[in-house]
């Protein structure tokens, strides 16, 4: 028997252990119920969500209807763009209009700069060669350069035009239709332009003037220019003509050197009398004295410092040409003498 009891006991003591395994079993079920669950609700949280969002961009029917019925009532009016009043530029119109005035001037600039390089083209064909071919090609390039003395007014009109609406905003004024009234006033100064004489067009144009006298010089060193309005035909009688244009011209240009009476080396030239020295001939005059001295020209009472002087490169170049065309008629004389 108590081998029997023994043996009873041993297979009790499994049982204990396995009375104790039933608790954890229980709780692994209740977790995988419970995330079971967690899922379950968030996926039906989720799907809510997903219904309220298809609910708020579903239109309203009222409201879709009251928006389609104000476009139909849009479309309805219409507006006739004939009779529909220009409306006036806004406060801060006047800053696109100084633009565009600005753009203008940038235009007529570039044309000035091609004004220049006309008289510098006529000035290297003048020292490059002489004769009748020459002169027909230096008639042509004064041709040239009234053509773009006119596209550079041109320019200045509309410039001028858009500064003078710019002025009128800045004042408080309304500028109103704005397109017509500056196509209206373009037109109105260039037929005002074209009404003038071709005095009243070029003589007052320095570019104009400084290539009839830099071409004067050349040919009559020592005499003084007449008037420019001698160069320019009057053209027809306009009593608006100003009559003032003849002040213009007298120039006198001396190859000579007022200080060394001879012929002008390297020249300078006085930018506040206008007279022209040899540089080292002025040097010398002003190596011991940094002030001003009075101008050594003769009958000229203007005082003027070393540095007011500054080199003169197109004196110095109507001087070649003149030098050229003076030997080259010593040439052809004696040539004459020969034969």
């Amino acid at each position: 028997m108590a081998g029997t009891s023994r043996r009873k006991s041993s297979r009790r003591e499994p049982t204990s252990d396995i009375d104790e395994d039933p608790a954890p079993r229980r709780n692994r079920r209740e977790e995988v119920d419970t995330d079971e669950e967690e899922q379950s609700q968030r996926a039906r949280a989720k799907e809510k969500r997903s219904k309220g969002k298809a609910r708020a961009q579903e239109p309203e029917p009222e409201r879709q209807d009251v928006n389609m019925n104000q476009e139909e009532s849009d479309d309805d009016v219409q507006i006739d763009v004939e009779n529909f009043p220009d409306q006036a530029l806004q406060q801060d119109g006047y800053r696109k209009l100084d633009g565009l005035a600005s753009d203008w001037k940038t235009m007529a600039d570039t044309i000035k700069n091609s004004s220049h390089a006309i008289e510098n083209i006529a000035m290297g064909l003048a020292e490059a060669s002489e004769g009748e071919s020459v002169q027909k090609n230096l008639v042509k390039l004064e041709q040239l350069l009234k053509q773009l003395i006119d596209v550079e007014s041109e320019m200045m009109r509309n410039e001028a035009t858009l500064n003078g609406y710019a002025q009128e905003m800045r004042s408080g004024d309304e500028v109103v239709n704005v397109v017509k009234r500056y196509l209206g006033d373009v037109q109105a100064n260039k037929v005002a332009y074209q009404k003038l004489t071709t005095r009243q067009k070029y003589a007052k144009n320095e570019n104009y003037k400084s290539l009839k006298e830099n071409l004067y010089a050349i040919d009559h060193p020592g005499e003084a220019m007449p008037p420019i309005t001698e160069f320019v035909p009057k053209g027809k009688y306009n009593p608006g003509e100003n009559t003032t244009l003849a002040d213009f011209g007298g120039v006198t240009q001396d190859f000579k050197c007022p200080l060394t009476l001879r012929q002008l080396e390297n020249p300078v030239t006085s930018k506040v009398c206008g007279h022209s020295f040899s540089r080292e001939a002025l040097k010398q005059l002003f190596a011991n004295h940094r002030g001003a001295k009075m101008c050594p020209a003769s009958g000229c009472n203007r005082s003027f410092t070393y540095n007011d002087c500054k080199p003169d490169n197109k004196l110095a170049q109507r001087m070649r040409i003149y030098i050229r065309r003076q030997q080259s008629a010593s040439q052809n004389a004696n040539d004459e003498i020969v034969e």
